[in-house]
């Protein structure tokens, strides 16, 4: 049979790609940066408040926070859906939804001064764009008017 073994480990975000791996240690690769899965305990390089201004500017949602039971073309097909690999699990609603129609709904990252009232108070993960110090954030906008 199958031996199920619990193992303590952690897991961090690389942001820039630079932690080197060692045995008995894996990586997720992301849009930016990577998941780094290992039984070290490392000391955080930045502040929740970089993290946070380094996930919205990568448009990277954070699922519990940013979104929670939408589907997953709501959030990124070009990101999370392979519409050229064979087989997987949830295969056939994505693709039928894909290519019949799109999903009503979008999450894009926006500043909070072109947003409508309703979005604003539906924003997410509300932190200043370093760039231009304007307010910027994740929201559902309506995928007819989605402005990436």
């Amino acid at each position: 049979g199958t031996k199920l073994e619990k193992k303590d480990l952690n897991v961090y975000f690389d942001l820039d790609n630079t932690y080197s791996l060692s045995d008995e240690e894996w990586t997720i690769p992301q849009k930016k940066g990577k998941i780094v899965i290992t039984s070290k305990k490392l000391d955080s390089t930045v502040t929740e408040e970089e993290f946070l201004v380094f996930r919205v500017t990568h448009k990277i949602p954070q699922h519990g926070l940013d979104y929670h039971d939408e589907m997953l073309l709501n959030i990124s097909t070009e990101d999370f859906v392979s519409f050229t690999k064979g087989c997987y699990l949830g295969q056939e609603p994505i693709s039928k939804v894909y290519n019949r129609s799109k999903p009503t709904w979008k999450l894009v990252v926006r500043e909070e001064d072109s947003c409508t009232e309703e979005e604003r108070q539906k924003m997410t993960s509300k932190v200043t764009n370093p760039a231009t110090g304007r307010m910027m954030g994740f929201v559902f906008v309506s995928n007819k008017s989605s402005l990436d």
